[in-house]
């Protein structure tokens, strides 16, 4: 979502959670090469990105383990979802054992896992800008291509 020369992950984060799935709860977010306005310039060939960690609250799965043997204590289950923002346009390859295929990244790509009764540290939706943590930070006079890793 947004534009990919001035992609700000803050602005867009309800469309980003959206495609994380219905009820996705915020676990990690990351972003390299932020810019000093806060935004990110996904084309550029130094590979900016923004990595998102959601879970979705689920039901346990009918293997699941019994309480003390690995099942959860509090009966919460969550599906770990990916979402991973970079190169919108870039051709990718992927391959295994047994298939190999090529496609276009259209900016955000997003990958579950299997459901896990694991406890999770649930964030707080961001509500404010990368710009304002870049303004406060000795980062925000360097040129846009330095590396800027923000972790909130």
């Amino acid at each position: 979502p947004g534009d990919a020369t001035h992609f700000d992950p803050i602005a867009n984060f309800a469309a980003i959670k959206a495609y994380a799935g219905v009820g996705a709860l915020l676990t990690d977010f990351s972003a390299n090469y932020v810019r000093s306005d806060g935004t990110l310039d996904l084309t550029a060939d130094y590979h900016p990105s923004v990595m998102l960690e959601f879970v979705v609250p689920t039901t346990a799965p009918a293997n699941a383990p019994p309480i003390g043997a690995g099942g959860s204590a509090n009966g919460q289950w969550y599906i770990p979802v990916d979402i991973d923002i970079f190169s919108p346009g870039q051709w990718r390859s992927m391959s295994s054992s047994s298939v190999s295929y090529t496609y276009i990244n259209k900016g955000m790509e997003r990958d579950t896992d299997d459901p896990t009764s694991n406890d999770e540290i649930i964030l707080s939706d961001p509500t404010c800008s990368l710009c304002d943590h870049v303004a406060g930070s000795p980062q925000a006079r360097r040129p846009p291509i330095r590396r800027r890793h923000y972790r909130l």
